[in-house]
């Protein structure tokens, strides 16, 4: 009795009309805008410590350690696995297989060692690895991903040197600690360029992309050509170079529904006078802004652009 009464009081199944599997869902969307308004932007501290934070890590990022993994990664190589071609006179490897050491290696890469080139034709000397793939290689204990290119180096001139990084595409490693920024969670793109005229005791440093990957409200960040110029001898008012502690460029700052822009004062270049104007107060600050909305202003330790002397690494 017990059993009949409780599937009798079952709702009674209807069977479903063959059209209906297939009809679209109702739309389910928000009106535009609608969700800035529903949570407030970050604050403006947050906002600083994340900035501060992101330059610092900025300068740390350089492509050695990846080379230095993708070179450690092919010593578990044999005669056979990968295979090796040439094209133009850069050596590259491409395939999927496991060496007899136990290496698997699943994709492709190019690597070549620029020694004393003149790769611009304008009489740099360079020095420069450069490195480029699409490609896993495990272990039974490690495992790197390279999706992207590596450019890391100098160059010489006879005024100036120049020092380049940058960093396009995804890269991991997952075997022990490197000692390096690979140790992080982040996730950079990032291009970053060091000038030094020791003649004129000036230098300065340019970072431009992005850094992924963040924790808290803040999840990226990208950098629009933010630079910070020292000038030893002619720094100051009415002299070469306006003001030593204040950064050109932007800094947006993304969250998951809003992006955030600080903006710092212009420094522009007055052909009269052959000297660089700021445009707004010294004080190594920018304006930050929620769309249209004026959040008040963001002061940064931009110095850590500059805290290198002789070379940034």
């Amino acid at each position: 009795m017990i059993l009949i009464c409780s599937l009798a009081c079952q709702p009674a199944l209807v069977a479903e009309d063959p059209d209906d599997a297939h009809a679209p869902s109702s739309w389910d969307y928000e009106e535009p805008g609608s969700s800035n308004e529903a949570t407030e932007p970050p604050s403006l501290a947050e906002i600083t410590s994340v900035i501060d934070t992101s330059i610092g890590y900025a300068r740390q990022v350089t492509g050695d350690p990846i080379v230095q993994i993708y070179s450690d990664s092919l010593a578990g190589a044999d005669d056979s696995c990968p295979g090796w071609y040439e094209f133009e006179g850069n050596t590259y490897w491409f395939g999927a297989c496991t060496s007899e050491l136990g290496t698997t290696y699943d994709g492709y890469g190019l690597y070549y060692d620029y020694v004393d080139e003149d790769l611009y034709g304008d009489g740099g000397v360079w020095n420069v690895d450069y490195l480029y793939g699409v490609a896993n290689i495990t272990t039974a204990t490690t495992a790197f991903h390279l999706g992207g290119y590596v450019y890391y180096g100098s160059g010489v001139y006879q005024d100036y040197t120049q020092w380049q990084s940058i960093l396009a595409g995804s890269f991991a490693w997952d075997g022990g600690a490197t000692d390096s920024w690979m140790d992080d969670s982040a996730a950079p793109n990032l291009a970053t360029y060091y000038v030094k005229y020791p003649s004129y005791d000036l230098s300065y440093t340019v970072v431009s992309g992005s850094i992924g990957g963040l924790e808290g409200g803040i999840t990226a960040l990208d950098f629009d050509d933010l630079t910070l110029v020292r000038h030893e001898t002619l720094t100051g008012s009415g002299s070469y170079w306006p003001c030593a502690g204040e950064p050109m460029g932007r800094i947006h700052l993304r969250t998951s529904e809003r992006w955030i822009e600080v903006a710092f004062e212009d420094i522009v270049y007055d052909e009269a006078s052959q000297a660089y104007d700021l445009v707004g107060t010294c004080d190594g600050c920018g304006q930050a802004w929620d769309g249209g909305d004026y959040l008040g202003e963001v002061c940064v330790d931009a110095a850590q652009l500059l805290d290198w002397q002789e070379q940034p690494w």
